[in-house]
Formats: C-alpha cells, sequence, structure tokens
C-alpha cells in the first residue's frame, strides 16, 4: 500500500520490499606481461582492475535526519529504492625490471641467509601455517597435522612460530619496527 501510494502521488517506485539482493557485483581482470630481454634481464608489468559496487542498506543513525530508528524491527520500512551503493572500482599497474648480475648475484646480495647473519628474526605465523598444512592436506589427502610438522621442521634459522601473525607485526610496529611482506 505504501509503496503505491509513494508511487501514484509522487511517481517515486521504492523498489522491491522483500528478497532485496545482497549480492556484491564484481568485474574484475587482470593482465600480466613478461618479455625477457636477455639471458640476464627480464621486464614484467602487471595491470589489475576491479569494477565493483556494494550495496548498503539505509541504517538506523541519527545521521541524516534518520532521527535514531531501529531499521530490524516492524516500525521500519526498508524499501530497495531507500538503499545506496558504494563504487569499489579500483586500479592498479606494477612494472618491474628483474636483473641478474655476475651469473648468481640478484637482489643486491639480499637473501634469507644475509638477513639472518645480520641478526633478522622472521616471525611465521601459527594459524596460517595450519592453514596451509589443512589446505596441502585436502588437496593431496595427506596428514595436516605431519604437514605442519614438517613445515615447523625445516623454518629458516632465525624463524620462530608465534600464535597470530598479524598481532606479532602490530607488536613490533609498537617497537618501531617495520613491517616489509615478502611474495
Amino acid at each position: 500500500a505504501l509503496s503505491s501510494f509513494l508511487s501514484s502521488k509522487f511517481n517515486y517506485d521504492t523498489g522491491p520490499f522483500d528478497n532485496i539482493p545482497k549480492t556484491t557485483p564484481a568485474k574484475p581482470w587482470m593482465l600480466k606481461g613478461d618479455y625477457n630481454l636477455n639471458s640476464a634481464n627480464k621486464v614484467t608489468f602487471r595491470y589489475n582492475q576491479l569494477d565493483s559496487s556494494s550495496p548498503v542498506p539505509q541504517n538506523g543513525s541519527s545521521a541524516l535526519g534518520t532521527i535514531g530508528r531501529q531499521t530490524n524491527t516492524t516500525n521500519f520500512l526498508g524499501f530497495a529504492s531507500s538503499n545506496y551503493s558504494i563504487l569499489e572500482n579500483l586500479k592498479s599497474g606494477v612494472g618491474e625490471w628483474i636483473s641478474v648480475f655476475g651469473g648468481t648475484l640478484t637482489n643486491n646480495g639480499v637473501t634469507v641467509e644475509s638477513l639472518v647473519k645480520r641478526g633478522v628474526h622472521l616471525a611465521v605465523c601459527n594459524r596460517a601455517t595450519h592453514g596451509l598444512a589443512d589446505m596441502i592436506a585436502a588437496e593431496t589427502k595427506g596428514n595436516a597435522g605431519q604437514i605442519y610438522d614438517e613445515f615447523v621442521a625445516n623454518l629458516f634459522p632465525n624463524a620462530h612460530i608465534v600464535p597470530a601473525g598479524i598481532v606479532a607485526v602490530n607488536r613490533a610496529q609498537e617497537r618501531g619496527y617495520t613491517f616489509a611482506q615478502g611474495v
């Protein structure tokens, strides 16, 4: 009744009241190109794009004149046209020049071993290690506990299992350290 009243008196289409879709339409794509200039130099370019929008239902806050009404009660009617969308369009490009110097030296000699010699400690997330072991076990029909144990037994020198990697990163940053992610 309310929807037809608004349509007839104000020419406003409220959209449906029930079964409002909660999907997030997205169109992701990636373009990558590698070119070997010669045996010691390679150029790589990667471009990622995501065109997406997330539907956001009208909330019950007092912002913009909604006067703090509760949206999860029978005192509030939410129609599809009352909601809005947030655009989440992301575009990123990365270019990389990879070189080998002297046949064996890459990355200016920065290796895990050279970092360990300088006293760098590596924090390995226990949750992620268990998750990786579980994924490998599911794919290979193996034993996740044994795979996890093998991971732990073969850590880099100066690597330490921490309960949650993100917590270890936060604690280190609180003490002035910098986070560097290796891929």
